[in-house]
């Protein structure tokens, strides 16, 4: 990322009171009641199944481990998963897709 791209951000988080993850690219995950999962700047769904999913977040994979998984809606940067969420993990990429 170009460094005025960079400075740009930090002054509108600065300037407006914006939380720095707002203007970022970086991986957001919402789960809700260990039943929903919504994760936001997804690069790549890597492996879907009944009982595990697997997404490339650039640096960083997210592995879902449960029951009953159903993948609701892919949309451009954005997956909403629904199951039995057992555990999450992230696992940092050496030489990621970012």
């Amino acid at each position: 990322m170009p460094s005025w791209s960079r400075r740009l951000r930090a002054a509108m988080t600065s300037t407006f009171a914006i939380p720095p993850d707002i203007v970022s690219d970086a991986p957001r995950v919402t789960c809700i009641d260990a039943r929903q999962v919504v994760v936001e700047n997804v690069v790549g769904l890597l492996h879907v199944s009944a009982n595990e999913i697997r997404l490339d977040l650039g640096t960083l994979h997210l592995y879902l481990v449960g029951r009953d998984f159903e993948v609701n809606l892919v949309s451009g940067k954005e997956v909403h998963l629904m199951g039995d969420i057992e555990s999450m993990e992230f696992r940092r990429q050496k030489g990621g897709s970012k």
